[in-house]
C-alpha cells in the first residue's frame, strides 16, 4: 500500500515509469502533510496554553487535523486505485455490441469515481484550509512559519486535486455530472486561492510584529 511507504519509497514509486501513483496521490500527500504541520503547531501551542478556553479549541481541532491526517493517507492509495479501476475498464473486450455497450458503461463508472476521489480531496482539505486561519491567528508565534507552509501545500493539495477533476471529466457522457462537478471545481478553486490570499496576509502582518 502507497499510504504505508516509506518517504524515499513513495518518492521513488512516483518516479518511476508506472502511471501510479500520480499527482492525485501526490495531491493527497500534500493534504496529509499540511494537517501534519498544522497538528505539530497545535501540539506546541497546547503545551503554552494554560486550562483556558483556548486550550480546549486547540483540543477539538487536533482531533480534525488528525482525523484530516488519517483520511488524506487513505486518499494516496484511493486515488491510486480508482485511476487503476479506469485502465481495467478500458481494457475490457469490445467485439460484439454487447461487450461495447458493457465496456463503455463500465469505462463511464470507473471515470466518474476518479473525478469523485480527488473531488474529496479538495473539499476535505479546503476544510483543513478554513481551520487554518484560526491557528494562524491564534497559534504559537514561532511556528507561524510552519503554519505558512501548511497553508501553501493545501492550496496545492487543493488545485491539484481539481485538476484531477477535470482531466476525468473530459471523457465522461453524463453532462449532468460533469457541469455539476466543473461548477463546483470553478469555485472551490475561486475560494481557496482568495483564502490563502487572506491566510498568509495574516501570516505576513505577524511576522512583521502588526499581529495580536
Amino acid at each position: 500500500m502507497l499510504g504505508v511507504m516509506s518517504i524515499k519509497e513513495f518518492i521513488d514509486k512516483v518516479s518511476s515509469s508506472e502511471p501510479v501513483p500520480g499527482g492525485g496521490s501526490v495531491a493527497a500527500l500534500c493534504g496529509a502533510l499540511s494537517a501534519a504541520l498544522m497538528e505539530m503547531v497545535v501540539h506546541i501551542t497546547k503545551k503554552k496554553e494554560g486550562d483556558t478556553d483556548s486550550k480546549s479549541q486547540f483540543s477539538s481541532i487536533l482531533e480534525k487535523e488528525m482525523h484530516f491526517k488519517s483520511e488524506f493517507i487513505k486518499y494516496i492509495d484511493r486515488d491510486a486505485d480508482a485511476f487503476a479501476r479506469v485502465m481495467e475498464a478500458y481494457r475490457l473486450p469490445k467485439n460484439t455490441e454487447s461487450e461495447k455497450k458493457l465496456r463503455l458503461y463500465a469505462i463511464e463508472r470507473a471515470l466518474k469515481e476518479a473525478a469523485r476521489i480527488p473531488m474529496e480531496v479538495a473539499e476535505h482539505a479546503f476544510q483543513l484550509l478554513e481551520i487554518s486561519k484560526y491557528i494562524v491567528e491564534n497559534g504559537n508565534r514561532n511556528a507561524i512559519t510552519d503554519c505558512a507552509v501548511a497553508v501553501i501545500l493545501i492550496r496545492g493539495a487543493i488545485l491539484s486535486a481539481l485538476y484531477n477533476v477535470k482531466i476525468n471529466l473530459l471523457s465522461i457522457k453524463d453532462t449532468a455530472f460533469t457541469d455539476e462537478m466543473k461548477e463546483k471545481a470553478m469555485r472551490l478553486a475561486k475560494e481557496t486561492i482568495k483564502k490563502e490570499r487572506e491566510i498568509l496576509s495574516v501570516v505576513d502582518k505577524i511576522m512583521a510584529g502588526e499581529g495580536n
